[in-house]
């Protein structure tokens, strides 16, 4: 589909992202980085402390399959529409779904696309045992 360049930022959120950086790395993505252990899993007085730390409009590429294992995937989702670029790339890998029903890459693909705000769904498929949601950030700032 090309969309990404190999100059692009890239972040990598969640489990197994190490893996994933260096694929990224191999594939001649120089700019690609991850974080795991990010702040969606624990309390900071009596609240959910929301944010990834990275400025609003980091990235040009943001990849996660941790929507499933966070307490609220939306807060997720907003923060990864936050630090991507204006026309940056997201892509959520949602787990436990089966190619085998007409109708499962649809059903699978609601959750993510049921909570973007500023981006539109470009892509859904089928990656080993996910399906790859991948989005395209709607907002541009004008200059």
């Amino acid at each position: 589909m090309k969309l990404l360049k190999y100059n692009e930022k890239a972040l990598c959120i969640g489990e197994g992202f190490a893996a994933t950086v260096l694929t990224l790395q191999d594939l001649g993505f120089s700019n690609a980085g991850g974080v795991y252990r990010h702040r969606f899993f624990s309390l900071k007085r009596k609240q959910f402390v929301h944010e990834l730390d990275f400025a609003d409009n980091s990235f040009d590429f943001v990849l996660s399959r941790d929507v499933d294992k966070v307490s609220v995937p939306a807060l997720l989702v907003f923060e990864i529409e936050r630090i991507l670029s204006p026309g940056g790339i997201g892509a959520m890998l949602v787990e436990g779904v089966s190619g085998s029903f007409p109708n499962s890459l649809i059903r699978s693909a609601t959750p993510v696309s049921s909570l973007l705000k500023s981006s539109n769904v470009v892509h859904v498929g089928y990656v080993q045992n996910f399906t790859l949601v991948v989005f395209k950030n709607n907002i541009y700032i004008e200059s």
